[in-house]
């Protein structure tokens, strides 16, 4: 765990200091079996997303000879280019594959168990999810004034290709923490206000997953950050 907390950085801004890449329990999302760890198991329900990071890899006969973490990360193009194209291996068109990739990470740790996951990929739906799960992380942040962590279950989304439509995976952020529980000045949940107006209603929150047994305490112990408003998003006030 110390390779994980030890950070350069707020975690979602860019590199965390670490020794190793992959942490923990590697996760997969394939379209076909959705989300499953290594063994082909569903992960947790709800997760934390702890933080994120990218990372060149250089592949040969199906595994990774050459790992660059260090950022800013060089040009890929450039690294690829120095590689002969008659030692790259063949991609499943069969045609030669360029050995240097650009990794999305994400770092996940299971609240019942404490169990670390990794979830890397370099398709264009890993780096979509991961740039989305990252700018709603620094927009919170920023927003309370607090290294706040997401809560997150993990899920899909449809999206475009040049194939027709696709599905890619999404970290659907279902609240917001702080790890250990201590606030450190972050604005906790208070009770839903009225709207104003004519047809003032008290509005609803949409209902969200409620993690039981040992996740349910980790995360009951966790202070709880209020979901900014529309005003706070805005940076302004709304006038009256």
């Amino acid at each position: 765990m110390n390779d994980v907390a030890k950070y350069d950085d707020d975690g979602f801004s860019g590199s965390i200091v670490n020794t190793r890449l992959i942490k923990g329990v590697i996760l997969r999302w394939t379209e076909t079996n959705g989300w499953t760890d290594r063994d082909g198991l569903p992960p947790p329900e709800i997760l934390i997303a702890l933080a994120c990071t990218e990372a060149l890899q250089r592949w040969k006969a199906k595994k990774v000879v050459e790992e660059i973490t260090t950022e800013p990360l060089p040009d890929i193009g450039n690294l690829n280019a120095t590689v002969p194209t008659a030692e790259w291996d063949l991609g499943l068109d069969n045609r030669p594959k360029a050995p240097w990739v650009h990794q999305y990470v994400v770092y996940l740790i299971d609240p019942a168990s404490g169990g670390l996951f990794t979830y890397l990929n370099n398709t264009v739906g890993a780096r979509i999810a991961y740039d989305h799960l990252r700018e709603r992380v620094i927009t919170m942040r920023t927003l309370r004034g607090a290294r706040v962590v997401p809560l997150v279950k993990l899920g899909h989304r449809p999206m475009r290709t040049a194939f027709g439509p696709k599905h890619r995976p999404s970290f659907e952020v279902i609240g917001w923490r702080t790890l250990g529980g201590d606030c450190g000045g972050a604005a906790i949940a208070s009770p839903t206000p009225r709207l104003s107006g004519r047809a003032a209603v008290e509005a609803k929150p949409e209902p969200k997953p409620v993690a039981q047994g040992e996740a349910g305490k980790t995360i009951a112990a966790m202070g709880e950050i209020s979901v900014p408003t529309a005003a706070e998003e805005l940076a302004d006030e709304i006038p009256r």
